[in-house]
């Protein structure tokens, strides 16, 4: 999401590592180590998939790292894995950086936790990262329930993260039980101790593990 003006930048977002950890337990991981030039292709939990699927032009694979290209105000771009993965609980840990600060809006990188089967490209949970257009970083935490979302948390502002264009970011995101967590850290930084968000909702159901 890019905000409402028509000059919004960035222009892309690279992932260069996705990495999952169940409480299964299993850990897998993706390096994005290979070429795609639409969609995400294939990871060890199988072959990603774009919702909706016409907006797969916008994503692709150098080799290092995920690319998706923010080229549309107002517009959402999502690729998720059908997998149990994001219904159960789970750890979620990402890198990511934008080519340039946006304009006119915040930019909003987000994974999906809890989807339901049923639904999935229209019901989940997702703790939003927001990149605003002064380099700061906001969490909050957003239901999306029958297409429709609800900010359930936030925005809350990340205090010492900036945002450099070019330089990657970290971020966890972890759903357990009825609980959601989610910080963002520099590139050097450890699975956080005092976590940016912190959720308790009634209306996730218990995960799996």
């Amino acid at each position: 999401d890019c905000g409402a003006d028509l000059s919004c930048t960035p222009t892309a977002l690279y992932y260069n590592t996705l990495t999952w950890a169940s409480v299964i337990p299993l850990q897998v991981a993706d390096p994005f180590g290979r070429l795609a030039a639409s969609g995400w292709g294939d990871s060890q939990l199988g072959t990603y998939q774009i919702a909706p699927t016409a907006n797969s032009y916008a994503f692709s694979v150098d080799g290092d790292e995920g690319i998706i290209a923010v080229d549309a105000v107002n517009s959402s771009r999502r690729a998720y894995l059908p997998s149990t993965f994001s219904t159960d609980d789970v750890l979620i840990q990402y890198e990511f950086m934008v080519d340039e600060l946006p304009v006119g809006g915040n930019v909003d990188i987000s994974p999906m936790l809890r989807v339901d089967p049923a639904d999935v490209g229209n019901t989940y949970y997702f703790p939003e990262v927001e990149v605003t257009p002064a380099g700061r970083v906001q969490l909050r935490l957003v239901l999306r329930s029958g297409g429709v979302e609800t900010t359930s948390t936030g925005p809350v502002l990340v205090p010492d993260v900036v945002v450099v264009p070019g330089e990657y970011l970290r971020v966890y995101a972890q759903v357990r039980s009825n609980i959601i967590k989610v910080a963002v850290t520099q590139l050097d930084g450890t699975l956080p101790v005092n976590w940016g968000l912190t959720v308790i909702s009634s209306a996730l159901t218990a995960g799996r593990g």
